[in-house]
């Protein structure tokens, strides 16, 4: 069986890592089955692709808020986007496209729609995206996260709750058993391109918890541009903590975790759940429509999260309260001292998994 897909979208790991999953199941059902993905020119899509043997397009475009700043130029290099989109197609001539999110999507979409190529979207957050909602008029089937997913999504393509795929990497880890013996482990997660503000919330709770932290392991993934600034941070506090600015296998992270502090991305949710690990979301104040907030919300309502916003008044404030700018810490204190909470919040986190999405997407698709 002859089989070409197109993934396009990207820009972020919380985008491009469901579509690798989905890849990888493909190929293992379908050896022969050709896969191209086709996104952004961000370094980390650059990064986390080289680590797979697809072939990946990079379109030069401006991001979808570049439209109000500069809208000429923008809508120029749309239309030289949407018309090599058009060539590339036609030259690799796949099934199916596959849009994974992120405006990098929406020109293959476009496109694929204009020579009556099948569809297929994939949507991770509780709240659609912009290239969801405009991808929705173009596309056949829309595979969704969660059956509570809102936006103004078009009701034209069919929709299936499918659940966020999950890599096989991660998935073989996480069921591998633990050794009673080992170490609890904590893992602070920024996103694929880490997260500043988090950085700084999470160095002043462990400053306050030093004592109850020193047997565990603690992993913080800090970004590039943040590395320096959180290592030096650990060493003034004398904790040995492993930092990077991105760590690749992220199987080996989730391997074992005992509780994460991280952003509220659906991919990383998603993968958290498959293993199991309980978290304290911090979401991204400024993700459009807070989706963040709301994939927090749904996680916390179903007693596998704590959600713990960033402090309104800001990190530099000066009138800003020590209760305020430590609420992450207090709530990491509450959990260290409430050890059958943790555990209740694990088999919760566990209850919301979804191991077999990629499946189900791959069902789809070969039907």
């Amino acid at each position: 069986m002859s089989l070409r897909i197109l993934f396009a979208g990207g820009g972020t790991g919380g985008h491009l890592f469901p579509g690798i999953a989905v890849a990888e199941e493909l190929g293992r059902r379908v050896p022969e089955v050709e896969i191209c993905f086709a996104g952004s020119t961000r370094p980390i899509e650059q990064q986390i692709l080289a680590q797979t043997s697809y072939r990946h397009l990079q379109l030069e475009m401006e991001p979808s808020t570049g439209f109000r700043r500069h809208p000429f130029r923008s809508l120029h290099r749309f239309r030289k986007a949407c018309q090599f989109a058009a060539a590339e197609l036609t030259h690799f001539n796949p099934e199916t496209v596959i849009g994974l999110g992120g405006f990098a999507s929406l020109p293959f979409v476009w496109a694929a729609s204009r020579q009556h190529r099948p569809v297929m979207l994939l949507e991770q957050n509780i709240i659609a995206g912009r290239a969801t909602k405009l991808g929705s008029y173009f596309a056949n089937q829309l595979c969704l996260s969660f059956p509570e997913t809102q936006g103004r999504l078009s009701p034209k393509p069919e929709h299936i709750v499918t659940g966020n795929p999950v890599r096989q990497s991660i998935l073989q880890s996480v069921i591998r058993s633990v050794p009673s013996s080992a170490r609890k482990k904590l893992i602070v997660l920024g996103g694929s391109q880490g997260a500043h503000n988090l950085n700084t919330l999470v160095l002043h709770a462990i400053r306050t918890l030093q004592t109850e932290l020193k047997d565990w392991e603690i992993y913080h993934q800090a970004g590039e541009q943040d590395e320096t600034r959180v290592r030096d941070g650990y060493q003034q506090l004398s904790i040995d903590v492993k930092v990077a600015p991105f760590f690749e296998r992220l199987e080996e992270l989730y391997h074992g975790a005992t509780l994460a502090i991280c952003r509220a991305g659906a991919t990383t949710l998603a993968e958290l759940a498959c293993a199991g690990c309980p978290a304290i979301l911090v979401p991204y104040p400024h993700a459009m429509a807070d989706h963040q907030t709301e994939n927090a919300r749904y996680f916390e309502a179903n007693g596998a999260a704590i959600l713990s916003p960033e402090p309104a008044s800001g990190f530099d404030n000066v009138d800003a309260s020590e209760s305020d700018q430590n609420r992450l810490g207090q709530h990491l204190q509450r959990l260290l001292e409430q050890p059958d909470k943790l555990i209740a919040m694990q088999q919760a986190m566990r209850n919301l998994s979804r191991p077999t999405a990629a499946a189900t997407v791959v069902d789809l698709l070969l039907q």
